[in-house]
């Protein structure tokens, strides 16, 4: 009798434990902004989400679905047009990009009056527990998870930026943490006087994107656009400041995630029966090859829209290698290209990934995006750079500072400039030893990025947003956050001192 009670018992405690953790939510990941390169953390955290049974509904403009089957639990809705535009390569001033940047908040914004977006958050049976936004200068898009009554958790595809600091009511200090978009890295007074450009033109952007929020959440229907600001609850961070820099102090809403990698596509320095994504040609193409080196400029950066001048630079220079295959992330006519070098071989997209763990791949020439820096770091490659814009110029200082490659101007580049790099790179062992020793610092961690994210998630949605992780510094206006009404007063203080020593010194005067 004893025997079926205490049966019914555990099987009882069992079930529920088991029911506690398939205790699944309702996931939206809004991914409008984003490029090619950034879908692949935002899907690596999507991936990890469904693996967990939580149900995720994917929105976003951009083709790419790097999923390995299609699990009950994931929607995906692709609108009907990419609102992304592409920007143009710099060498244009800072006024230009100011204005470069505004016109690509409007721009993105168009995407609020797609038919198939519209159906959707007019579909008053969409219910979400968390929205997962894909932040690239779109604050406004926070007002979608106002109108579904949900918390918001947002995620940057690279060390914390301003826009980040002040979202999250992160401290900075410009005088000794440079930031990724200063090309100088500078600390100091000039780290602050970037700092305060910086900080205005935030300040011009966060006004534009208000006007947009306000366009489509008016304030009669929804909080205000500074109050949805303050509500997103934690922002995930492709960086690891401790190995990668600069140390400095973060609030406890901003969750590093640097290195992050979906389980599934692990796999061993060997190629297996079931290689990552089935890639015959491939395959083939690594074991067959002696030596490897990988060209890839990412999703941004076309060799269409670069001089050909370049490309013919570079094709010489792989002649001068003939015992190393080339693979070329190109968007041209891949036939003609073979044709110039044979060891060429190109295809408008390869999985980086497979690539870059191979144990043949000895260089890695990249654009220094921090997707690709990040891989190149957990996979021990020394680095060839050529950075285009944005935070690349800062990603590829630090890997010449700390000797795990060389970087190059893209714009002054030369056939002999790129040999002799490309000589020192392969035939100098210490960039491929620093670049292990540095593989293993920034591996060395004692929660891993995938189970972190999952627990935060997680933390965000039992805890109902968790809003006593907020910051302070939230609820202070500029001037109580500057201290300046502090100054003020120390000044007036000042003034009246020295009014009132004066004043002592020509009575005394008087008297002597």
């Amino acid at each position: 009798m004893l025997r079926p009670l205490f049966t019914t018992f555990l099987l009882a405690l069992v079930g529920g434990w088991s029911l506690q953790l398939t205790n699944a939510s309702n996931i939206l990941a809004l991914f409008i902004n984003g490029h090619r390169s950034h879908m692949l953390l935002y899907t690596s955290i999507v991936n990890l989400l469904l693996d967990r049974g939580h149900n995720v509904t994917v929105i976003t403009t951009l083709e790419v679905q790097a999923f390995h089957s299609a699990p009950d639990n994931l929607k995906w809705i692709q609108l009907s047009s990419n609102y992304t535009r592409s920007r143009n390569l710099p060498n244009s001033n800072a006024f230009e990009r100011i204005e470069s940047m505004m016109t690509r908040i409007g721009d993105t914004a168009e995407f609020m009056f797609d038919p198939t977006w519209q159906m959707f958050v007019k579909d008053t049976r969409q219910q979400f527990d968390l929205m997962l936004l894909g932040y690239l200068f779109n604050d406004y898009q926070l007002g979608v998870a106002a109108h579904f009554k949900c918390p918001s958790v947002v995620i940057w595809t690279g060390q914390p930026i301003g826009f980040i600091h002040r979202l999250m009511g992160n401290p900075e200090n410009r005088w000794y943490v440079p930031q990724p978009y200063d090309r100088h890295q500078y600390k100091g007074w000039r780290g602050m006087a970037f700092g305060w450009f910086e900080k205005f033109v935030e300040t011009l952007a966060l006004y534009k994107m208000k006007e947009v929020y306000e366009q489509h959440f008016p304030e009669s229907q929804y909080p205000t656009f500074w109050e949805v600001r303050r509500n997103v609850s934690l922002a995930l961070v492709n960086h690891h400041s401790l190995s990668e820099g600069p140390i400095a102090p973060y609030v406890p809403s901003i969750i590093e995630i640097g290195g992050l990698e979906y389980p599934k596509l692990k796999h061993s320095k060997t190629l297996r029966d079931d290689y990552d994504d089935g890639d015959d040609e491939l395959q083939d193409l690594l074991i067959k090859a002696n030596h490897i080196i990988y060209l890839s400029f990412g999703s941004r950066v076309k060799w269409s829209m670069l001089d050909e001048k370049l490309e013919t630079i570079f094709i010489e220079a792989f002649k001068l290698f003939p015992n190393y295959t080339i693979i070329w992330t190109y968007d041209k006519n891949c036939v003609e290209l073979e044709k110039r070098a044979r060891n060429i071989k190109c295809r408008a997209w390869w999985p980086q990934t497979s690539i870059l763990e191979w144990n043949k791949t000895q260089l890695f020439i990249t654009h220094g995006g921090k997707g690709s820096i990040s891989e190149s770091y957990r996979y021990a490659k020394p680095i060839l750079g050529f950075a285009f814009f944005g935070d690349q110029r800062a990603n590829v200082a630090r890997i010449a500072e700390k000797q795990l490659g060389i970087g190059l101007n893209i714009y002054e580049l030369t056939l002999p400039k790129l040999v002799d790099a490309l000589k020192e790179l392969l035939g100098t062992e210490k960039y491929a030893q620093n670049a292990l020793k540095f593989s293993q610092l920034y591996q060395d961690r004692p929660v891993g990025s995938e189970e972190s994210v999952i627990y935060w998630l997680e933390y965000v949605i039992r805890h109902d947003g968790a809003n006593h992780l907020q910051s302070p510094f939230l609820e202070l206006n500029f001037f109580e956050y500057y201290c300046l009404d502090v100054y003020l007063c120390f000044v007036v203080i000042f003034i009246i001192s020295i009014k009132f020593l004066n004043c002592l010194e020509m009575k005394l005067a008087l008297k002597s």
